[in-house]
């Protein structure tokens, strides 16, 4: 039976990638991490010992607490976060359960840059704000790390700032799917959708008016959210519609 203070996978699969997406907390121990180095997309991983640095972290958010099965230490965190006014939840089977959920995305926690010391990742790109720069930094906010730091620097200057910053240089949005290894069912056709005329024109059309590349992305984010939610739809219709023939 459902406990109040739980969300199961098929509802939080819905909201992965989206700014719905209550903050993904992975408290899973190192050994279940070996056996299964993925995360859910954007989870943050943190020591189950520390719930009152992870409360001061989150500042009030809603959050959803990951464990390998669900049970205690998922239970334990969630409970200590509500104690403190929080709104949280724990992902009911955990892992476990997610990873048996059909075309529930994860990512490849080795793929992945380690965090600086403030505790999330630095990454560097170019002040040249091109449509595909966009869909990358999307991609990160939304599916990788929505915390991470994104350094815009001259393009002749990005391996120099990287190096100097031990920060990683943002790759395009298809190198970036291919190095997570993430495979929500939506991406590829919004990778497809983002090489049409329309799409590139009102992405690039979002340059006017925006001084900065800061400014910028955070503009560019809903309209991106938009053709992330109309490939999710188009894909589910493609699925039925295979399965209306079949």
């Amino acid at each position: 039976m459902p406990e109040i203070h739980d969300i199961s996978p098929d509802i939080l699969l819905p909201l992965i990638g989206t700014p719905r997406c209550p903050v993904l907390i992975d408290i899973r121990l190192p050994e279940d991490v070996a056996a299964d180095a993925t995360r859910l997309p954007g989870a943050l991983m943190w020591d189950h010992r520390d719930p009152a640095g992870l409360a001061a972290r989150l500042g009030g958010r809603a959050s959803v607490v990951i464990c390998h099965k669900g049970l205690k230490l998922s239970q334990g965190v969630a409970a200590w976060l509500r104690s403190d006014g929080a709104a949280a939840h724990y992902l009911q089977g955990g892992a476990v359960a997610w990873r048996a959920l059909p075309h529930a995305p994860r990512i490849a926690i080795a793929a992945l840059p380690q965090a600086g010391p403030e505790g999330r990742c630095l990454w560097v790109t170019t002040t040249a704000c091109t449509p595909e720069l966009l869909a990358a930094a999307w991609l990160l906010r939304r599916f990788i790390e929505p915390e991470a730091r994104l350094l815009f620097v001259a393009p002749d200057q990005i391996a120099a700032v990287a190096g100097r910053f031990g920060a990683t240089a943002l790759p395009p949005f298809a190198e970036l799917l291919r190095m997570t290894g993430l495979d929500a069912r939506p991406l590829p056709m919004l990778q497809d959708t983002l090489t049409q005329p329309g799409a590139r024109a009102v992405l690039d059309g979002l340059r006017l008016g925006h001084a900065t590349p800061e400014a910028l992305l955070n503009a560019a984010l809903p309209v991106l959210d938009a053709l992330y939610l109309w490939s999710g739809a188009q894909t589910a219709g493609h699925a039925a519609g295979g399965r209306a023939h079949g």
